[in-house]
């Protein structure tokens, strides 16, 4: 019928005008004059920060009774004695990202469980804790491992997998420009789906790409992502640069500026300036904030990154 065709054509200009916006956004990504700031400080006092209003934030946190990160401080999180304690200060480092963060910020945390001593529900308590600082979760994606640690727990399979909470500020508006890939055939074409409720059949305009499922799959982490700057450099466990990418690159517009709160060995800040964002990192290990200054002064001098001013910490 002419208004299903009507429909169909509507679909197909709308696919193809996100496009063209999806390749404006690269352009622009790339045009963007950015700046980076790394500080050596705990996550608890972000109140110097709160003249940035940053608009997106990712992180890792250190994981429950997981590793003993080197110089953490008086808290050392992720040490605690019990969950609770370690909820509680998570909660406090949440609240406080939330005092600095823009009223239309978004929030990406990677966490995962411990499984020393059995079973404990951490990512289940911590989204719990993300609902009750007044985040409104967005939705979890499952992190499938290719190469999850030889740990197996006692009586259990080998844990390959890990969660991904996306969040925003109650009420916030946001922009979203989530990944893509290919879809089965490669192309554009209309096709027939089920028969609608008088048993007409119905169609529906395919792209030749479709928005990836909430399942990502990647390596666990590859440690030439920060070796290539230092090779003295050490660090436990990185977040891989392909799961920042992914959501950087989502919920990120050029000239945005960025935060990570454990930046650890920069990955995120590496992302968040080529994605043509400003980056502030946080992080409370001098080795590490030194090692991320370095590296990013690397990253933003490449000729094929943008226009870069590199502002110290005080």
């Amino acid at each position: 019928k002419i208004d299903a065709a009507f429909k169909l054509m509507k679909s197909k200009i709308g696919k193809e005008e996100r496009k063209v916006k999806r390749k404006q956004l690269e352009i622009d990504r790339v045009n963007s004059n950015v700046w980076c700031e790394v500080l050596e400080q705990s996550a608890t006092d972000l109140s110097t920060l709160k003249r940035y209003k940053p608009k997106f934030a990712m992180f890792s946190p250190p994981y429950w009774k997981m590793r003993q990160y080197r110089n953490q401080g008086e808290i050392k999180y992720g040490q605690e004695p019990t969950l609770q304690q370690y909820l509680d200060n998570s909660k406090k480092i949440m609240k406080e990202l939330m005092s600095i963060m823009d009223e239309n910020g978004v929030i990406v945390i990677v966490i995962g469980e411990a499984y020393k001593g059995g079973y404990k529900s951490i990512t289940s308590q911590y989204e719990l804790m993300l609902l009750d600082c007044g985040l409104e979760i967005l939705g979890v994606c499952e992190w499938v491992k290719l190469n999850p640690t030889p740990a197996v727990p006692k009586y259990f399979f080998r844990p390959a997998n890990e969660k991904i909470f996306v969040c925003k500020m109650k009420g916030a508006e946001i922009t979203f420009n989530p990944r893509m890939k290919p879809t089965k055939d490669g192309e554009s074409s209309v096709k027939m789906c089920h028969s609608g409720e008088n048993g007409n059949q119905r169609f529906f305009v395919e792209d030749n790409e479709t928005i990836i499922t909430n399942v990502i799959t990647t390596a666990a982490f590859n440690h030439n992502e920060y070796k290539i700057y230092d090779p003295t450099f050490t660090h436990d466990a990185p977040c891989p640069m392909e799961i920042y990418d992914i959501f950087t690159s989502s919920y990120t517009q050029p000239g945005d500026t960025c935060i990570d709160i454990h930046c650890g060995s920069g990955q995120g800040l590496e992302v968040f300036a080529r994605h043509g964002n400003n980056a502030i990192g946080v992080d409370i290990d001098p080795e590490s904030v030194e090692f991320c200054k370095k590296r990013m002064s690397m990253v933003l001098e490449d000729a094929t990154a943008a226009d870069i001013e590199f502002k110290q910490a005080a």
